[in-house]
């Protein structure tokens, strides 16, 4: 399912048209058909039949405990059944070479299981995850219908880059009956060309710039790699945050809300900030599932009196919650892929500085008042994001290495060695891009940096600020994102990076 094609907008055109024709009562199931269209066209008969016993297994084990009535043991049973049950079909049909690589060096054979994945894996199994302990814990009654959980799970534009959704927060936004609004319809439309400029006019031709330098490292080194870095930043969000804007304009087509899942991340402070504003479902999620249950669990209280008596109340507090977000960024890592560049790149780097800055927040205030620091200030304010960014781009870097470990380790010293140095353009030249392509990359790149500004200042998102313009001025940008789209349309359609995790 590429939705960057005419055929799939096409396709989408049709399912539009039935949606709204349809009395409104039926339109789930309208949505479910198509849903599981995509899902049959995308996958091999056996990831289908994965699919729909990953979502039936899951809607039944919550179901259960309710409808008969079981103690609490056997509730526990049950949720416990479907979570190891998902969690390890995902593990085993996505990651299943991290643990293949892990018994060579222990010198155990451990078989590869190279079937595939269904689409959406990664996020549909969160998902189930989430629901399976909503239900147990009483958060939301169970869905006694089958097909209106299978819709939820298997919503067609979820399954490509997420938003990762609750069906405390989403089922009624799928399921319960619709009016068409011409206003909401035509804001739809807006959002997937926003995100479609993002897509084929920034990232496809940053992604240029950053393959052709990681995939020639004997060429380029030193300053070129810290410029590859930078690059594949603006690449990732670029693409990850267009993607989200599609799946979000799609689903407002249909007169769905699904949840933001940026807000300005690179207007962070802090790397801690920076990861509540970049994939916000996903950090939810991981805070909500894995390091708040941590955190209340037996073994972590227990842990927390022991390190206050040996530490103090304000050390004792924090070393818990070190450990509980050691595990939730090894979590977040291996998510992203069963690599260690992946775990280490933007998992256990990302913790490392966060718990540095965390445990040194006294020495750096006290470290401020000796240096008569104004933090209060518009330039210590871009310092911090600026700060930030570097911080991230390098943990970026180890993501982009897709060679693994081995390759993390020659780029980051090849980053450390002199070139002889040429200017930007020329560099950019001889990459592969046009001028042309280097123009538009620019006034890409001005664009959202303006709807960057425009965020801040007005505290409206970009596409929420242009409806409060004049209709002509409104139109007039539009059209040049049009022009911009099919001017990059000779690019290669590159598939969503994240569309792969």
């Amino acid at each position: 399912m590429n939705i960057l094609t005419i055929e799939f907008y096409f396709s989408l055109a049709v399912i539009l048209l039935i949606y709204w024709i349809a009395p409104s009562k039926y339109r789930w199931m309208i949505l479910s058909a198509a849903s599981w269209y995509f899902i049959i066209t995308a996958n091999s008969k056996k990831m289908i039949v994965v699919t729909a016993g990953m979502f039936f297994c899951t809607w039944l084990l919550a179901l259960l405990p309710v409808r008969f009535q079981l103690n609490n043991r056997l509730k526990r049973v049950c949720v416990i059944i479907s979570i190891v049950l998902n969690a390890c079909l995902l593990i085993m049909l996505k990651d299943s070479h991290f643990f293949v690589a892990l018994g060579s060096h222990a010198g155990l054979t451990i078989p590869e299981i190279s079937i595939g994945a269904p689409l959406g894996i990664s996020y549909f199994t969160l998902s189930l995850i989430g629901y399976s302990l909503d239900v147990y814990w009483g958060a939301i009654p169970p869905e006694t219908n089958p097909f209106k959980f299978a819709l939820f799970a298997g919503y067609f534009p979820l399954l490509l880059t997420g938003p990762i959704v609750r069906y405390g927060e989403t089922s009624n936004e799928i399921l319960a009956p619709k009016s068409f609004n011409a206003a909401k319809f035509s804001d739809g439309c807006e959002r997937i060309l926003w995100g479609l400029f993002k897509k084929m006019v920034i990232s496809n031709r940053a992604g240029i710039i950053v393959d052709a330098i990681y995939n020639d490292t004997n060429t380029y080194k030193g300053l070129y790699i810290w410029f590859a870095m930078l690059c594949f930043v603006l690449q990732l969000y670029t693409d990850f945050s267009g993607s989200i804007d599609i799946i979000l304009g799609i689903s407002q087509l249909f007169g769905i809300k699904l949840p933001e899942n940026f807000d300005l991340p690179f207007a962070s402070k802090s790397l801690s900030e920076f990861w509540r504003r970049w994939h916000i479902t996903l950090g939810n999620w991981l805070k909500d599932y894995v390091l708040y249950p941590l955190l209340r669990s037996r073994p972590f209280k227990n842990l927390e009196r022991k390190t206050k008596r040996k530490f103090g109340k304000k050390l004792g507090r924090k070393i818990p919650n070190w450990i509980a977000l050691f595990i939730s960024w090894f979590v977040v890592g291996f998510w992203h892929g069963g690599s260690w560049n992946y775990i280490i790149g933007v998992g256990w780097y990302m913790w490392a500085i966060i718990v540095f800055s965390d445990a040194m927040t006294d020495v750096f205030s006290k470290l401020s008042q000796i240096l008569k620091i104004n933090t209060n200030t518009f330039t210590w304010r871009i310092f911090q994001s600026v700060r930030t960014t570097f911080f991230y781009m390098v943990g970026l870097g180890m993501f982009r290495c897709y060679g693994g470990f081995h390759q993390v380790l020659h780029v980051y010293r090849t980053a450390l060695r002199h070139s002889t140095y040429v200017p930007v353009l020329t560099l950019l030249q001889n990459v592969g891009l046009s001028s042309r392509d280097i123009s538009m990359l620019f006034v890409g790149i001005v664009a959202i940096s303006l709807s960057g500004i425009i965020t801040i200042i007005s505290k409206m998102r970009a596409y929420e600020w242009l409806k409060t313009q004049n209709y002509l001025v409104r139109l007039l940008i539009n059209w040049i994102m049009v022009l911009l789209i099919v001017f990059s349309s000779n690019l290669n359609m590159t598939e969503f990076l994240y569309m792969q995790f």
